[in-house]
């Protein structure tokens, strides 16, 4: 009986460690899932630097919209608005280094903002041909 006793607890202290095969697949899964991670906080990160574009955009037109009402002598005007964001120093709108620049009286990122050229169907969903 102690024969086996001492069989066995040698074949147990012999079958402690992982083996390799497991390691490389434990390995292979942490970088799937390292690299969805990854991939998921860089979309969060630029979706995050759009919409402070956004907002900024925003925030300076509604300062001129105020600075107009303020001073009742003043017409909108895309040259007035240009003006006023570089007299007040709002150099940095954009947190990615886009440009900025006045389209029909609103900001546009070069970056952020939608381009007109986008819009080619005018809106409309597009077809799904299917052959």
């Amino acid at each position: 009986m102690r024969n086996i006793y001492n069989r066995l607890r040698c074949f147990k202290r012999r079958n402690i460690g992982f083996t390799l095969i497991e390691l490389i697949v434990v390995a292979s899964i942490i970088a799937v899932l390292a690299t969805i991670g990854s991939f998921s906080v860089l979309r969060s990160l630029e979706h995050s630097r759009e919409r402070v574009c956004m907002d900024n955009c925003r925030q300076v037109e509604q300062l001129f919209q105020a600075e107009v009402l303020l001073k009742d002598d003043i017409d909108e005007s895309e040259g007035l608005l240009s003006q006023f964001i570089l007299d007040n120093g709002y150099t940095e709108i954009c947190p990615s280094g886009g440009v900025i620049s006045v389209l029909n009286g609103e900001l546009r990122c070069s970056i952020h903002s939608p381009s007109d050229d986008d819009d080619e169907d005018g809106g409309a969903v597009p077809y799904l041909f299917i052959y």
